[in-house]
């Protein structure tokens, strides 16, 4: 699973773009874009879990299907 959480993006705040403390709308500017940086990460990590639940019922599915087309003829669970 995806481990970047809000302290990580508060970290990388200052490590995107470092003169953009300089400005007097840094901190508004900053915070913007650490909540965009949040939202996309919260977005991946539904995503992820979407996906992860996916393949779980894809298997599910394809076993389902192979027990179902290999059982002897006359047979039915």
């Amino acid at each position: 699973m995806r481990t970047w959480k809000r302290g990580i993006t508060r970290q990388l705040e200052f490590r995107i773009n470092p003169n953009i403390q300089n400005t007097s709308s840094s901190p508004y500017r900053t915070t913007r874009i650490v909540a965009k940086v949040d939202e996309l990460m919260a977005l991946c990590d539904q995503l992820e879990f979407q996906l992860a639940d996916t393949a779980v019922d894809s298997c599910r599915l394809l076993e389902a299907v192979l027990h179902e087309a290999l059982l002897p003829a006359g047979q039915t669970v």
